[in-house]
């Protein structure tokens, strides 16, 4: 593998957005599309060798020089990332490593969640933050799984202030039903389920 060029140019855009990045591979003198949209979408060599010679912007990086993929991932969209990442892996055997935003690991597609979601103009979706594998685990909730960081403060379960809220409801709808269809009988365990419920409601 003699050349591996990642191009990242402005393509054809979408609703809300006059142009997005688009991304192309030359290696080996091969051209590989990764991702063209619109008017300036690039599907070919051919496409891609004027848009560069009508001097568009673009940006180039060595797919075989740490320095310089480390510069596209430092600067690009999360979602972009994770896509190019999945493609030259998965077509080209060539690892991307990404950054975890809680942790700062570096690691490989596979092993990462994309968190933070949010609009960024017309109908398209980004995500502010890439997660490994450990950090999803240990910033998620244990009952919803979703993701909150490392600065939220679960209850002693795991559990997120949400899901403290539905369990405790469920608790109490649980306990006055066992109580309503056992109150006669007047047992230890209808006893200990009162006193349960105090707790819960106090």
């Amino acid at each position: 593998m003699e050349k591996a060029k990642l191009v990242q140019y402005r393509g054809g855009g979408y609703d809300g957005c006059i142009w997005e990045w688009n991304y192309a591979i030359l290696i080996d003198n091969k051209f590989h599309d990764i991702y063209s949209s619109g008017c300036c979408g690039c599907d070919n060599i051919e496409k891609l060798v004027k848009y560069i010679k009508n001097k568009n912007i673009y940006y180039a990086y060595n797919l075989l020089d740490k320095k310089s993929i480390k510069d596209f991932t430092d600067n690009s969209n999360n979602d972009d990332i994770y896509n190019v990442a999945q493609y030259i892996s998965e077509n080209l055997g060539i690892d991307i490593f990404l950054t975890c935003t809680e942790c700062n690991a570096e690691v490989l597609y596979t092993d990462v969640f994309l968190e933070g979601a949010r609009g960024c103009g017309g109908i398209a979706i980004t995500h502010d933050e890439i997660i490994c594998q450990d950090c999803n685990s240990l910033y998620s909730c244990a009952y919803c799984q979703e993701f909150y960081g490392s600065d939220y403060d679960f209850d002693e379960n795991g559990n997120c202030e949400d899901c403290q809220e539905k369990l405790k409801k469920s608790d109490i709808e649980g306990l006055e039903r066992y109580i309503k269809e056992n109150l006669f009988f007047g047992n230890t365990d209808t006893i200990s389920a009162i006193k349960r419920l105090e707790i819960l409601k106090a």
